[in-house]
């Protein structure tokens, strides 16, 4: 029984993260909202618990123990959790708090206890190949709304979300998988070469019909990365591929540079994003500096963003900002200064796992996680990352990956 119920949750496992978009489904249970997402993985907990009752022992979740090496991480974890359900307490907005604490920081916990217990170093390539195949489905239907001109106002694609943004945010790490996945020769059949080339190419152009700037600039600095740490010596294939590259960015400039947005990028006129984002990360200062202990609690910034408006109008800018277009703004305005603490925590963990494995025979996951890492800071200094179902569960993906390779090396 215990062997059938391990391939269940094998499977059950790399079915949530193939469906992390099912957080589109929503529904009612007994009365509550629900999301197909978070069905799946309490399901997913509830097979490991029965496993472990099964057992008659604890022997399976020895492996999330917290180690010396890894005490870091759960110290990070624990400020991270416990500063956004602080937070949640005292928002003033509770249901709309717990909801989201339960949906961005519960639920991709309980995903990152089964994970690190349940697989190996060597499923790695099977969890980066199902985010890539799940990114893969996410832009044939995002292809789909593209054929059918089913764009916003100012001509972006946005897919199944409602903003090219999370359509870019989806399929950003997919791209850095592919390109790591290229880049580093994980592939020696010609066929499955040609086929991820493919794929890794269909992705970057439903990426570019996003017109998501950030996205662009953390794929280009995280190629880059990719291609000067994946072995000691530069080779001239590997500058032909800094020349492909740069072909293609500025292609992809030619192409934008007559867009609506584009032009307003770095214009002075209130419909711009960068003068959209100088006026809201103003805002996000003015409402941290008022609520850095404690916070104002997940999913509360609208609300506090629109007060701040009234005080301090502007032509031009949008009331309806549910979040301060700033990964590091957006965890400490909302979970205080405890969950923010938490988040440095765990990135200066990311950092110190990302150095170790590249020291040991692993080295090529140390190339792909320090990458995703570029991306994320870059992109999460001009749009919130992580704080949506399917990216915070994301995260926890690539959490959970560097801890079952930083396992095998400490």
């Amino acid at each position: 029984m215990a062997v059938f119920l391990n391939k269940i949750i094998y499977f059950a496992v790399f079915s949530v993260i193939f469906l992390l978009p099912a957080y589109l489904i929503r529904f009612k249970v007994f009365g509550l909202p629900a999301t197909l997402l978070e069905v799946l993985i309490y399901i997913l907990f509830l097979l490991w618990a029965g496993k472990l009752v099964l057992n008659k022992n604890w022997r399976f979740i020895q492996n999330t123990e917290p180690d010396r090496s890894n005490k870091l991480l759960f110290v990070g974890l624990s400020l991270f959790i416990g500063g956004a359900l602080l937070a949640s307490i005292f928002s003033f907005g509770k249901e709309i708090s717990f909801g989201l604490f339960k949906a961005y920081f519960f639920d991709p916990f309980l995903f990152f206890i089964v994970a690190v217990s349940s697989l190996k170093i060597r499923n790695i390539n099977t969890v980066l190949k199902t985010y890539l195949f799940s990114a893969f489905g996410v832009s044939i239907l995002a292809f789909l709304y593209f054929l059918t001109d089913e764009l916003t106002h100012d001509g972006r694609l946005q897919g199944i979300f409602n903003s090219p943004n999370f359509l870019a945010m989806y399929i950003t790490p997919a791209v850095i998988i592919g390109l790591w996945m290229l880049l580093s020769n994980i592939y020696t059949e010609q066929s499955k070469v040609w086929f991820h080339g493919f794929a890794l190419v269909f992705l970057i152009f439903i990426l570019y019909l996003s017109a998501s700037y950030g996205a662009f600039l953390g794929i280009i600095l995280a190629a880059f990365f990719i291609l000067f740490l994946k072995s000691p010596n530069i080779d001239k294939s590997d500058f032909l591929r800094f020349g492909v590259a740069g072909v293609i960015i500025v292609f992809l400039l030619i192409f934008q540079w007559p867009t609506a947005k584009f032009q307003n990028l770095f214009s002075s006129s209130p419909e711009s994003s960068i003068t959209q984002r100088i006026y809201i990360w103003n805002a996000s200062i003015s409402i941290l500096k008022d609520n850095f202990l404690l916070g104002i609690g997940p999913g509360m910034f609208q609300d506090y963003y629109q007060l701040y408006k009234l005080k301090n109008p502007i032509n031009g800018t949008d009331w309806s900002v549910p979040y301060p277009h700033n990964t590091f703004f957006a965890f400490f305005i909302q979970n205080g200064m405890i969950g923010g603490i938490g988040f440095l925590l765990l990135l200066f963990w990311y950092v110190k796992g990302v150095f170790e494995i590249f020291k040991s025979e692993q080295k090529k996951y140390a190339v792909l996680f320090g990458a995703f890492l570029v991306y994320f800071l870059v992109h999460g200094m001009a749009d919130t990352l992580y704080w949506k179902n399917d990216l915070s569960l994301m995260f926890f993906v690539f959490i959970s990956a560097l801890f079952l390779a930083k396992r095998e090396v400490t």
